[in-house]
């Protein structure tokens, strides 16, 4: 059986609708993006579930691949092949 991937998924919408109808001026919803006080109130959400998340990342310096390998086309595609073996085979 499938599951959300991240349990808070629908308090950080119901946030997002909540800043909207209260005419707050969010274009993103994104962390590097919006102002404090919205990233503070996402991180609250966040923090209640932190113990239940799970991250799997692939850290790749690109410029010290090949050339070829360089070209956003075939680099992430190719990085990603490397991760979600592994990702899924956790689940």
């Amino acid at each position: 059986m499938k599951t959300r991937p991240f349990n808070g998924y629908k308090e950080l919408t119901e946030l997002k609708y909540d800043f909207i109808e209260n005419g707050r001026n969010i274009e993103y919803f994104h962390a590097t993006e919006d102002k404090q006080a919205v990233r503070d109130e996402v991180f609250r959400i966040i923090k209640k579930y932190v113990s239940k998340i799970r991250v799997d990342s692939l850290i790749v310096e690109k410029r010290k691949t090949g050339f070829a390998l360089q070209k956003p086309e075939r680099f992430f595609p190719e990085m990603t092949g490397y991760l979600l073996p592994h990702a899924i085979s956790q689940c």
